[in-house]
């Protein structure tokens, strides 16, 4: 009987000690599995040695940040697959960095060399072919007016042409159709000013009834554009100079420059309808004076 419990004793110390030894395998690779894994390791070899022996050392593979003062990065460094560092600096962004800011502008002032109008005729009659039949004739004699001057079919255009019927609205009763109005209009540009004065007298001679929306301007704006863009930029960079020597720094180069364009609108001379010629002596008198074209431009600078 003590025979048979010893034995039975065995089979139950080796059971259990299976199953101990199982559970500790079970748990250990569970403690594996669940571990968070790190970067790829590969090995860099070196020679010589300090502190912690010579030879080959282990280093992580990917991207690895030196901190300069602050603890901002001061550069970040990538290894390749050799093993070498490649060394890449590291910019802060551009609204991190120091700077100065300042607004520049550039004026450039110039007499106009082109004139602008809007000229033509306006007829009304009792019947709508009597009134464009009138319309035509006049407009016909204003194209003709406007080719004598020398103005290019290029610089003529239609700018209204509009067929209306005259209307009477009585008290209580329905409107009543009294007549035709039309209207033809074109756009002019003059590109000798100093015979603007005779050609719009010549106009309104020939049966022209309505000139308006008068204004000067240039043939060509993007010289004064280029003009006024260099004295903007000079004078940010004025600006930036004086407020970098008083606050003791060194001025850098431009890091962002932002340009805004803000040109002077021409001056408009409102013309009403032109009902009666003016004497054939005397020109009716058109004075350009000058115009300003203005560039206005933001810019960053370094500091040192």
């Amino acid at each position: 009987m003590d025979r048979h419990d010893n034995k039975h004793t065995r089979r139950l110390v080796v059971t259990l000690s299976t199953i101990a030894a199982m559970a500790l395998l079970l748990g250990a690779f569970i403690v594996v599995w669940l571990v968070p894994r790190g970067p790829e390791v590969g090995n860099a070899s070196g020679g010589g040695g300090g502190a912690g022996g010579a030879g080959s050392s282990q280093q992580q593979a990917g991207t690895a940040g030196i901190s300069g003062a602050g603890g901002t990065p001061a550069y970040t460094t990538n290894y390749s697959q050799s093993g070498a560092p490649d060394m890449i600096p590291y910019r802060a962004p551009i609204t991190d960095q120091p700077g100065i800011s300042v607004n520049g502008t550039g004026v450039v002032s110039a007499s106009p060399d082109m004139l602008n109008l809007q000229v033509g005729v306006q007829t009304q009659r009792d019947s709508l072919q009597a009134a464009q039949s009138e319309a035509s004739d006049k407009m016909n004699a204003v194209m003709e007016q406007l080719k004598n001057a020398g103005v290019d079919e290029k610089d003529i255009s239609t700018a209204q042409y509009s067929v209306e019927p005259v209307m009477v609205y009585r008290d209580n009763q329905p409107p009543v159709v009294t007549g035709f109005r039309v209207t033809n209009i074109v756009s002019v540009k003059l590109r000798d000013i100093t015979r603007a004065g005779k050609l719009i007298d010549d106009l309104v001679k020939s049966g022209a009834n309505t000139v308006y929306g008068l204004s000067f301007g240039f043939s060509d704006p993007a010289a004064l554009m280029r003009q006024a863009r260099e004295r903007a930029m000079q004078d940010a960079r004025a600006k930036a100079e004086q407020l970098a020597s008083l606050g003791g720094v060194t001025l850098g180069t431009p890091i962002m420059i932002t340009e805004g364009i803000t040109s002077t609108p021409p001056p408009v001379i409102p013309m009403a309808a032109a009902g009666s010629a003016r004497d054939a002596a005397s020109a009716s008198p058109i004075q350009p004076g000058q115009q300003e074209v203005r560039v206005e431009v933001q810019v960053l600078y370094s500091i040192r």
